[in-house]
């Protein structure tokens, strides 16, 4: 059997020999012989260690990707329980500047007039430090009125007394 020796060093560390030269009879008869290709790895022992090695590399890198992924939660929960928390305060806040505001407003009673709404009686009927949307609300809790139903003509509404006025 003759052989052409080629060694090459493979990625995994093996050597790995091509022998594209061995023969192999086809029949009987001497003179029929074809080349038959295969290669030749050397190296098994260590092949074992490289695969643990490349095995413990893998369970680090995904270890590293779990934490990641796990900081990224904790940073994400945290970010939004912080949002609810300031959300919170700020309504406590604003809560407790309408109530300042409302306090000792004095209301009158008026007769609401034909092309006149919710927003042009609060416009008018201000109360410091209150945006109108807030007057509008403090209107609307004040007269029990439903959002749903407009305002009609010679209907009678408690409102700010304009010496409230901003």
């Amino acid at each position: 059997m003759n052989q052409k020796k080629k060694y090459t060093r493979g990625t995994t560390g093996r050597t790995r020999m091509n022998c594209s030269v061995a023969y192999q009879r086809t029949s009987t008869a001497p003179a029929l012989v074809r080349p038959v290709p295969f290669t030749l790895i050397e190296g098994g022992k260590n092949n074992a260690r490289i695969q643990r090695e490349q095995m413990r590399q893998k369970r680090k890198a995904h270890a590293a990707y779990v934490s990641q992924q796990f900081a990224m939660a904790l940073f994400l929960g945290v970010l939004v329980l912080s949002f609810f928390v300031v959300s919170h305060i700020a309504y406590k806040l604003d809560t407790a500047r309408i109530n300042a505001a409302i306090q000792n407003v004095e209301l009158e009673q008026m007769v609401v007039m034909p092309g006149d709404n919710l927003w042009s009686i609060a416009s008018h009927h201000g109360i410091e430090n209150l945006s109108t949307q807030e007057t509008i609300r403090f209107i609307n809790e004040q007269n029990k009125l439903d959002s749903t139903q407009p305002l009609m003509a010679g209907q009678r509404l408690l409102v700010p007394s304009n010496h409230n006025e901003p």
